[in-house]
């Protein structure tokens, strides 16, 4: 729990800083771009893991009908 609120803490630091010394903007991506950010993360990590343990993973679309 400590790693991940000062691993929170430095994002938080880092993006202060580009704040005040760029003058940039905070732009909210919005839940869409959190979501897919964290599918793709998700599939990344499952690969690796697949892969560790021998399997190949094999990715299919779904489709709606």
């Amino acid at each position: 729990m400590v790693k991940a609120n000062t691993a929170t803490a430095h994002k938080l630091a880092r993006m202060v800083y580009r704040l005040l010394k760029f003058g940039q903007a905070y732009v909210d991506r919005g839940d869409q771009a959190y979501e897919q950010h964290f599918k793709n993360r998700l599939l990344r990590n499952l690969q690796k893991q697949a892969t560790h343990l021998g399997y190949q993973l094999i990715l299919q679309t779904e489709t709606v009908s």
